[in-house]
């Protein structure tokens, strides 16, 4: 079985156990949610890859104040939906128009409102 996280955490971890008196099974348990965590990144890591994209983009880089009339705080809501993916060449609008669509449908849901 391939542990590449509990090879590289478990003395530290063992160290924070230590310091907090916590039991083998816990000491187990916080080294098995590390490298579940870790299996998650890199898998997510992998697809991207293989998703030969043109580029990789996230919201840590959109430039807000080329769009003022974008609700930015809406926005980073929107953002923490499951994976929202919007597609197309740079300057084409295909995020602006992802983020329309679903501010849309929530509109309608009565899951948000403008106050």
């Amino acid at each position: 079985m391939k542990l590449p996280t509990f090879l590289r955490e478990y003395a530290k971890v063992a160290a924070e156990c230590a310091k907090d008196r916590a039991d083998h099974p816990k000491f187990l348990l916080r080294l098995a949610e590390l490298e579940l965590l870790d299996r998650e990144r890199r898998l997510v890591e992998r697809r991207i890859r293989a998703a030969h994209f043109p580029a990789v983009k996230s919201l840590d880089t959109f430039d807000f104040t080329a769009i003022p009339s974008l609700n930015k705080m809406l926005v980073l809501d929107l953002a923490r939906c499951d994976n929202i993916i919007a597609l197309g060449n740079s300057g084409t609008g295909a995020l602006l128009d992802r983020l329309t669509q679903h501010v849309q449908i929530l509109e309608m849901n009565g899951e948000i409102n403008d106050s």
